[in-house]
């Protein structure tokens, strides 16, 4: 007799692929925002708290996903209060810390639950206390929704490459700083460099003052220089005090230039930089260094005898070496290329008063930068994407001439209409400021060669969490 049966076989078949799609069945896509009720009893409380029963209908729970089957997880209820789970095939999971603070207010809890299709359901136990100090026991459960899958580029500082962190602030610290260069330059020279030019009128052109008025015989009557050259150095220091994406670093940047004027009103102009800033990045306990290459066209354009304008644009080439040190202890390096890019236009004024000057100025910037994808030296991929910057600027400038040196003050007032904003994982995100005040003071000396000498100062003001100043030295040669 056989012990073969049909029924058998198909029985055993159907076992087995039951067994390899169940142990090979991949979880859905839990990143995002899940939303839903918590039911929290409050047991044991201590001070001026009462025992109680509390219903949050409009709780948010956000699920963001790292590597395999780990998990970061924050629960915003009265707190956010953050952990890490593991996750296991069937869905379930614990949370052995999770916790969150705000002054006095703390809550630490221990979370079980279970994920299947978009609801998770869980239980917690722990304590939390209030604005005095009071604390209660916890325990409670959670019934949330998936409704939102748009967590997916939540960083969280302590594990990423410095340049994902400090890039929407390098963007606007160094597009700002070319910038103001060539800005710089080009109000600089409508002065003119004629150390015996008081009780002279307010300019009119290039020729008489706009950009080349010596004192070796050369005005508006006799013809105008039309060739000038300079170079800049300047060093800015600055640091980032918010406790989650703490930093600090500095940049030196050169710079030369070689300018031509067609005509009396018309000045057309090219600049060539080198940056290197090194940055301590205390948030993933990494530093990061980077170069760069610039090069930016610029030309400025007489109105009248008070009015002018002025465009620049730029193109950068940047490299950066970095590294981190992961939550094991390993230090994980990086490379990255990226590429930057601006145009900026001013219009400006210019009005002396014997030894006295005042000048206006208002413009507007924009700028991006591209950050390619690359690999750690572990494998893990850092992907590339773009910061993008819409900055108006208002300010002016007092000076006053005294021999052959002009000491001056100036102020000026940025607003970001538009930054890319990053947004961080976890309990602490910092504030993504958009205005500051750029104040500063310095001197200028000319000589009867066409020869003039700058030293400036300058401090960011009013910036949230973000400490800068930059000392900037220049010189030019009109002939």
């Amino acid at each position: 007799m056989s012990l073969y049966k049909p029924s058998q076989f198909y029985a055993f078949c159907l076992f087995c692929c039951y067994s390899i799609t169940t142990t090979a069945a991949e979880l859905p896509n839990l990143n995002g925002i899940w939303t839903g009720a918590l039911v929290i009893k409050r047991t044991q409380c201590e001070g001026l708290r009462r025992d109680g029963i509390r219903t949050n209908n409009n709780a948010n729970f956000l699920i963001f996903k790292h590597d395999g089957n780990q998990f970061k997880i924050v629960l915003d209820d009265v707190l956010k209060s953050t952990g890490t789970a593991k996750i296991n095939k069937d869905g379930s999971f614990k949370i052995a810390d999770l916790s969150g603070a705000v002054g006095k207010q703390r809550e630490s809890y221990e979370m079980l639950g279970q994920v299947k299709l978009n609801k998770i359901d869980f239980i917690f136990t722990g304590r939390n206390s209030d604005i005095r100090g009071d604390i209660c026991q916890i325990k409670g459960t959670g019934r949330f929704y998936q409704t939102e899958l748009k967590l997916k580029d939540l960083l969280d500082p302590a594990e990423e490459q410095g340049h994902k962190v400090t890039k929407p602030a390098r963007l606007i610290r160094q597009v700002a700083k070319t910038r103001g260069v060539i800005g710089r330059r080009l109000k600089n020279t409508r002065r003119g460099n004629n150390p015996k030019r008081i009780n002279q009128p307010a300019v009119t052109s290039l020729g008489d003052g706009l950009m080349f008025e010596t004192n070796m015989g050369l005005n508006a009557g006799e013809g105008f220089t039309n060739i000038g050259l300079w170079t800049s150095y300047s060093r800015t220091e600055f640091d980032n005090d918010f406790i989650t994406t703490k930093y600090d670093g500095h940049t030196d940047n050169f710079f030369i230039g070689m300018d031509k004027a067609l005509n009396q009103s018309l000045l057309l102009g090219i600049a060539f930089g080198y940056e290197k800033t090194k940055v301590d990045t205390t948030f993933n306990q990494g530093e990061e260094e980077t170069d760069g290459l610039t090069i930016a066209p610029y030309l400025g354009y007489s109105l009248n005898e008070h009015w002018s304008f002025d465009l620049s644009a730029g193109y950068s080439d940047l490299a950066t070496d970095e590294f981190r040190i992961s939550l094991d202890g390993t230090k994980e390096f990086a490379s990255v290329d990226a590429q930057r890019w601006f145009l900026a236009g001013n219009i400006n004024s210019f009005w002396t008063f014997d030894a006295l000057s005042l000048s206006a100025y208002g413009g507007l910037l924009l700028a991006a930068s591209q950050d390619e994808t690359t690999v750690e030296a572990s494998g893990r991929v850092i992907s590339g994407d773009k910061t993008s910057l819409v900055q108006y600027n208002i300010g002016g400038e007092v000076a006053y001439f005294i021999n052959n040196l002009e000491p001056f003050l100036n102020v000026t007032y940025n607003y970001d209409s538009y930054a890319t904003e990053i947004e961080y994982f976890g309990t602490d995100t910092p504030d993504n400021d958009n205005n500051d005040l750029l104040v500063g003071f310095g001197a200028r000396y000319y000589n009867d060669l066409g020869f003039t000498l700058m030293f400036e100062y300058n401090q960011r003001l009013n910036r949230a969490d973000i400490d800068e100043k930059t000392i900037t030295f220049n010189a030019r040669w009109d002939f």
